[in-house]
């Protein structure tokens, strides 16, 4: 274990699954609400969708104690920048922050327990943006994340189409959650949009 660290087993609080896609209507995230640690269910009503500015929200999966502390700070992080910069933190740079936090913790032989998709609009419109555990940043129109991604990716792509209608999307997403929740035991609660 790290220095200072003696040795801490504790069981971390994850599981879940987050979606996240563009549509011609603009952008939807959606997720879960539970919190399992191993096959115990914690809670069922843990918010998983966040604003981290008022030009950004996020989703996350992983550690419940990491993804909470990791958006409010990314929140105080872009509030400063606006404040100094007279201008919102860009979607990127966003990312950008929990990128370089995650790698700061990987070098510090720690790792986060975290995967977050970030959502918002830059110069060219609606964006998306995942970073994985590792701390590596994807742009992209579709993303899941959490132990039940493989099980969203896979409803995403067979009913995906840009030109969905809010209704279609929001179903759409909806069905992403709900199926992940019946494929994995982690997955599951209140279904937010």
């Amino acid at each position: 274990s790290p220095p200072g660290h003696g040795n801490c087993n504790a069981a971390v609080n994850d599981g879940t699954t987050t979606v996240g896609f563009i549509y011609q209507g603009g952008i939807v995230l959606c997720a879960d609400s539970r919190i399992t640690q191993g096959n115990v269910i914690l809670s069922k009503s843990m918010l998983k969708a966040f604003p981290v500015s008022n030009h950004i929200m996020a989703t996350v999966a992983g550690g419940s104690a990491e993804c909470s502390f990791w958006i409010r700070t990314l929140a105080w992080e872009a509030c400063l920048h606006e404040l100094r910069n007279n201008e919102p933190l860009s979607l990127l740079s966003a990312a950008t922050i929990i990128s370089n936090a995650t790698m700061d913790e990987k070098h510090n032989g720690r790792s986060l327990s975290m995967g977050m998709i970030l959502a918002g609009r830059d110069s060219s419109g609606p964006a998306l943006i995942r970073v994985d555990g590792d701390g590596f940043i994807y742009q992209g129109t579709a993303f899941a994340v959490g132990s039940g991604s493989a099980s969203a990716l896979g409803i995403l792509e067979t009913g995906f189409d840009y030109h969905l209608t809010d209704k279609q999307a929001f179903d759409l997403a909806f069905r992403a959650v709900y199926h992940a929740s019946l494929a994995d035991g982690t997955t599951g609660g209140a279904v937010s949009l």
